[in-house]
C-alpha cells in the first residue's frame, strides 16, 4: 500500500520561505510540495542549511540548490547570502533545516535544527512509524531523547514520547525563528 502526503495548501496563503526540521519524510515532504507548486505554475528552490540527498527524480534537479558535501550522493546548503538571494529569483525556497539520517523521529542536539532567519514558516515533521519501537531502533540521538523522556533503554517510544519530542522542536523554532508560523506533519 502506497501512501503520499496529500498537500491541500493554498498559495495564496503559503509563505515565501519554508524550512523543515524534524525528521521521518522532511525531503519526500518538500519534493512533494514542491511538485503541486510547479504544476501551478511557480518557481521553486529547493536547498539546505545542513546536508540533504541530492534529488533521484530527475524532474526535481534543476531546482535543487546546493553544493557537493563531499558525501557521496549529498549536498551542503548555500552560504546565507546565496541563500538570501534566492528569495528575489524564485516564488518559494523551501530548506531542509534539520538531518536526521533517515530515523522516523530525532532529539535535537544542542546546535540542531538550523532555521534559516528569513524562514516564515517552519514545518515540524515526524515519522509516526517510530511509535512502538525503541529509541535505539528509530530516534536519531537515542541517548539524548531517553535522557531527556527519562526512560530506560528497552522503553517503547509512544505518542506522547512523540509528543513530548515535538515540545523540544517547538521551543527551539520559537526561539530560531520568533515570526514564523509553525506547522507539525506526521508521516506515516
Amino acid at each position: 500500500m502506497s501512501s503520499t502526503v496529500n498537500c491541500q495548501l493554498s498559495t495564496v496563503s503559503l509563505p515565501h520561505c519554508i524550512a523543515f526540521i524534524g525528521s521521518g519524510g522532511k525531503t519526500t515532504a518538500i519534493e512533494q510540495l514542491a511538485k503541486k507548486l510547479l504544476g501551478q505554475g511557480k518557481t521553486v528552490k529547493i536547498t539546505t542549511t545542513t546536508k540533504m540527498y541530492w534529488p533521484t527524480d530527475p524532474d526535481l534537479r534543476d531546482i535543487y540548490a546546493g553544493a557537493p558535501s563531499g558525501e557521496e550522493g549529498k549536498m551542503r546548503g548555500l552560504p546565507d547570502e546565496q541563500r538570501r538571494a534566492l528569495l528575489e529569483t524564485c516564488d518559494y525556497v523551501l530548506v531542509e533545516a534539520d538531518g536526521a539520517h533517515g530515523r522516523p523521529l530525532k532529539f535535537p542536539r544542542e546546535f540542531e535544527p538550523v532555521i534559516p532567519p528569513e524562514a516564515d514558516l517552519v514545518v515540524l515533521v515526524a515519522g509516526l512509524r517510530g511509535i512502538g519501537q525503541t529509541a535505539a531502533e528509530t530516534v536519531h540521538c537515542p541517548e539524548l531523547a531517553r535522557a531527556y523522556l527519562g526512560v530506560p533503554p528497552e522503553h517503547r517510544i509512544t505518542a506522547a514520547d512523540v509528543a513530548a519530542l515535538f515540545r523540544v522542536y517547538m521551543e527551539k523554532a520559537a526561539a530560531q525563528a520568533p515570526g514564523a508560523r509553525l506547522l507539525m506533519l506526521f508521516c506515516p
